[in-house]
């Protein structure tokens, strides 16, 4: 069922509120939306204000990913040094290891390092590292393989994932309805309502005149504790799970 004001009885108001439709606009959507539409809390996005998704407010930090490719064969009993940012490890490698076995060998001791800034992994000779820490910061740290022997060879890291800081997005309103088809897919421009009355749905019970947050999964509550506060505030009772009129300022 859609979820706009329509969708609630005026004798769930409280006394003395009139139904007032409030201010919608419209917004290009940059990512889809699969499970219902009407009712969401909809967020700008980031760096570009005529844009917007669901989703979540607050988009987690990521960890920077690297790898690093091995090939040839080694000819004599040697080592060679794993640098991870700050950290480097020292690996012994023996005459005949296979780039596979080396770069098996490389993975062991850099997990075994306590001091290694990245967890590894290989599939044959590639290597995988993952730094530890999510964040921007390890995109500058310098990830390379040293090798001594001249038929065994490491190519240049290549990131497979960028690191990248947590970023809360900001609350802009509320998507109106639902389309036709209960979906949205990036590119399409729906209405969303930013001032007035609207109705959503609500994580736990609510009463009139309560201030409206979103919670940890961005959903709608008059719970304050550790959630972030919507410029608007409840006009209606409603049970947990129910619905419940906003009146967005």
């Amino acid at each position: 069922m859609a979820l706009n004001y329509e969708n609630v009885g005026l004798t769930e108001i409280i006394p003395g509120l009139k139904k007032s439709g409030g201010v919608d606009e419209s917004i290009e959507l940059e990512s889809a939306i699969t499970d219902r539409v009407g009712g969401q809390p909809l967020f700008a996005a980031l760096g570009n204000e005529n844009k917007a998704s669901t989703g979540s407010a607050v988009s987690a930090a990521v960890k920077r990913k690297v790898s690093i490719t091995l090939s040839g064969t080694n000819t004599s009993a040697t080592s060679l040094t794993f640098t991870g940012g700050t950290d480097t490890t020292s690996v012994t490698i023996a005459a005949g290891d296979t780039a596979s076995e080396v770069a098996a060998k490389v993975v062991a001791a850099v997990n075994a390092d306590s001091g290694a800034l990245v967890t590894a992994s290989n599939e044959g000779p590639v290597m995988l590292f993952e730094f530890d820490t999510a964040g921007a910061a390890a995109n500058a740290s310098t990830v390379s393989v040293a090798v001594t022997d001249d038929t065994l060879s490491a190519g240049a890291a290549v990131n497979v994932t960028l690191g990248a800081d947590a970023v809360t997005r900001s609350f802009i309103g509320i998507l109106a309805h639902d389309t036709f088809k209960g979906t949205a897919e990036i590119g399409d421009c729906l209405s969303y309502r930013r001032h007035g009355l609207i109705a959503v749905t609500v994580v736990d019970a609510v009463k009139a005149w309560e201030p409206a947050y979103l919670d940890s999964s961005d959903k709608l509550t008059a719970t304050s504790s550790g959630n972030t506060a919507v410029d608007g505030v409840f006009r209606s009772n409603a049970e947990a799970g129910g619905t419940a009129w906003l009146e967005l300022k």
